[in-house]
Protein backbone atom coordinates (compact mmCIF):
# COMPACT_ATOMS: atom_id res chain seq x y z
CA UNK A 1 0.00 0.00 0.00
CA UNK A 2 1.52 3.35 -0.76
CA UNK A 3 0.39 6.71 0.88
CA UNK A 4 0.79 10.10 -0.17
CA UNK A 5 0.15 13.24 1.76
CA UNK A 6 -0.63 17.18 1.02
CA UNK A 7 -1.53 20.10 2.26
CA UNK A 8 -3.36 22.72 0.43
CA UNK A 9 -3.58 26.56 1.02
CA UNK A 10 -5.67 28.83 -0.53
CA UNK A 11 -2.47 31.00 -0.74
CA UNK A 12 -2.15 31.68 -4.75
CA UNK A 13 0.06 28.63 -5.67
CA UNK A 14 -1.08 26.32 -8.46
CA UNK A 15 -2.23 23.74 -6.06
CA UNK A 16 -4.15 26.11 -3.73
CA UNK A 17 -5.74 27.40 -6.54
CA UNK A 18 -6.40 23.63 -7.76
CA UNK A 19 -8.41 22.99 -4.58
CA UNK A 20 -9.93 26.49 -4.21
CA UNK A 21 -12.08 25.31 -7.56
CA UNK A 22 -13.04 22.64 -6.35
CA UNK A 23 -14.20 23.30 -2.66
CA UNK A 24 -15.23 27.08 -3.34
CA UNK A 25 -13.99 30.55 -1.92
CA UNK A 26 -14.61 29.65 1.74
CA UNK A 27 -11.71 27.05 1.48
CA UNK A 28 -8.43 28.10 2.98
CA UNK A 29 -7.02 25.02 3.88
CA UNK A 30 -7.10 21.08 4.00
CA UNK A 31 -5.03 18.30 4.89
CA UNK A 32 -4.94 15.06 2.55
CA UNK A 33 -4.10 11.40 2.31
CA UNK A 34 -4.39 9.44 -0.90
CA UNK A 35 -4.10 5.66 0.53
CA UNK A 36 -3.54 2.99 -2.69
CA UNK A 37 -3.43 -0.90 -2.47
CA UNK A 38 -0.91 -2.85 -5.01
CA UNK A 39 -3.85 -3.55 -7.25
CA UNK A 40 -5.05 0.19 -7.96
CA UNK A 41 -7.92 0.38 -5.61
CA UNK A 42 -7.43 3.88 -3.64
CA UNK A 43 -9.28 6.01 -0.61
CA UNK A 44 -8.86 9.51 -0.21
CA UNK A 45 -9.49 11.27 3.64
CA UNK A 46 -9.58 15.14 3.62
CA UNK A 47 -9.14 17.43 6.98
CA UNK A 48 -10.49 20.59 6.96
CA UNK A 49 -8.57 23.62 8.89
CA UNK A 50 -10.53 26.38 7.79
CA UNK A 51 -13.57 26.16 7.19
CA UNK A 52 -13.42 23.91 10.21
CA UNK A 53 -15.48 20.85 10.59
CA UNK A 54 -18.54 20.44 12.50
CA UNK A 55 -20.19 17.98 13.85
CA UNK A 56 -24.11 17.53 12.37
CA UNK A 57 -26.72 18.32 14.90
CA UNK A 58 -28.46 15.20 15.07
CA UNK A 59 -26.51 12.05 15.44
CA UNK A 60 -27.51 10.83 11.99
CA UNK A 61 -28.97 12.93 9.10
CA UNK A 62 -30.20 10.64 6.97
CA UNK A 63 -31.81 13.30 5.07
CA UNK A 64 -27.92 14.87 4.01
CA UNK A 65 -26.90 11.90 1.26
CA UNK A 66 -25.02 12.27 -1.65
CA UNK A 67 -21.12 11.70 -2.87
CA UNK A 68 -18.90 13.78 -1.60
CA UNK A 69 -15.84 12.71 -4.30
CA UNK A 70 -15.51 10.27 -6.58
CA UNK A 71 -11.88 9.37 -8.44
CA UNK A 72 -11.52 6.64 -11.25
CA UNK A 73 -8.18 5.66 -12.77
CA UNK A 74 -8.32 5.48 -16.39
CA UNK A 75 -6.29 5.14 -19.23
CA UNK A 76 -8.37 7.95 -21.59
CA UNK A 77 -9.27 10.93 -19.01
CA UNK A 78 -10.17 12.54 -22.11
CA UNK A 79 -12.87 9.79 -23.32
CA UNK A 80 -13.63 8.97 -19.84
CA UNK A 81 -14.29 13.26 -19.08
CA UNK A 82 -16.60 13.27 -22.36
CA UNK A 83 -19.21 10.03 -20.91
CA UNK A 84 -19.32 11.71 -17.89
CA UNK A 85 -20.09 14.88 -19.34
CA UNK A 86 -22.80 12.75 -21.40
CA UNK A 87 -24.16 11.55 -18.09
CA UNK A 88 -24.46 14.89 -16.71
CA UNK A 89 -21.32 14.75 -14.54
CA UNK A 90 -18.69 17.54 -14.45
Amino acid sequence: MSLITATAHNDGTHFGDVVRDIFGDRFESVHMAHLITADGVGIELFQFDTPQNQPPNTDFEYERHGIFHFCLTVEDIAEQARRIAEAGGK
